[in-house]
């Protein structure tokens, strides 16, 4: 894993060698400059507000690393993109660009296009919550 000590430059050399990355869709590309907090739809069940975050990401599971990005974030939770489908129950590694890393564990993944899967994951609880 990427030693979280680190700078955004380590995090940059780890980013470049990763062959397996997220195909940005067009509209995705276009959302990247939302911010704040996503709009509530009438039927929501969530308990925690989200948060646009978009940060580039790097995603470890069993010893394989891909690089993705991170789309928004509740206290509970967060969307990632990933290159790769991801299945219910995985337990993934996020690595953010500033050093941070957690564990989720994915508890959903749509395919969006190739090479590019939107994935719904929780924080293990034993980790301090966000935002």
């Amino acid at each position: 894993m990427l030693d979280v000590g680190r700078e955004a430059d380590t995090f940059d050399a780890c980013w470049g060698r990763i062959e397996k990355r997220v195909a940005l869709t067009s509209e995705l590309r276009a959302s990247h400059a939302n911010s704040g907090s996503l709009p509530v739809a009438p039927h929501e069940r969530r308990q925690h507000p989200r948060f646009y975050f978009w940060r580039r990401a790097i995603l470890e599971q069993g010893g394989r690393q891909f690089a993705g990005f991170t789309r928004d974030l509740s206290k509970a939770g967060i969307r990632l993109l990933s290159p790769v489908q991801l299945f219910p129950c995985d337990e993934t590694h996020v690595i953010l660009e500033s050093g941070q890393t957690f564990r989720v564990s994915i508890r959903r993944c749509l395919r969006l296009a190739d090479d590019c899967y939107e994935c719904g994951a929780e924080f293990f609880a034993s980790q301090p919550s966000w935002p």
